[in-house]
């Protein structure tokens, strides 16, 4: 992956060595691979990071309280039992904002499409880079036992729609 030259100049550095842009990778430069590699290690980590300490978190409250004076489950009118199979079974433990460039982004996007089960759309779209401040958006499913990754939602993908009021104000 090539970091500061243009699009068109990255086509020509490949051009200059007969070939393809998508299997191009310039002298000292991290391959695709490594590049997806490197992102979903660092995915992984956060996701596996955020799954052990819900589920600590639940184990650490119901052990802690013995259902005595929390105002949490005064207010919910529940056991300490039930607030924590509540918690397990609500599918989003956190909100992570991720922010890359967009080759980066898309070897995240394969990442989803062909190691994970996922509802992305498998056409062409997911093959090119995002456009400049695109926001994808997912829901990112858990397997229990491992707190990785198991299935992806797509919310949205690429869009642009937070730059419509720009474009009309021109």
């Amino acid at each position: 992956m090539a970091e500061g030259v243009s699009k068109q100049t990255f086509i020509q550095m490949a051009a200059n060595h007969s070939m393809k842009p998508s299997v191009f990778t310039p002298k000292g430069a991290e391959t695709l691979q490594e590049v997806k590699n490197r992102a979903t290690e660092f995915l992984n980590s956060i996701i596996y990071e955020i799954g052990h300490s819900h589920s600590n978190n639940c184990c650490s409250h119901t052990q802690n309280c013995n259902g005595s004076s929390s105002e949490i489950i005064e207010d919910f009118q529940s056991s300490e039992h039930e607030m924590c199979e509540e918690q397990k079974q609500q599918s989003q433990f956190a909100t992570v904002l991720i922010v890359s460039h967009g080759g980066v982004i898309r070897q995240l996007l394969l990442y989803f499409v062909e190691d994970l089960e996922s509802d992305l759309p498998c056409n062409r779209q997911l093959r090119f880079v995002s456009p400049n401040t695109g926001i994808s958006k997912f829901k990112i499913f858990l397997n229990e036992e491992t707190k990785l990754p198991e299935f992806v939602k797509c919310i949205c993908l690429h869009s642009t729609e937070h730059l419509a009021k720009f474009q009309r104000s021109k």
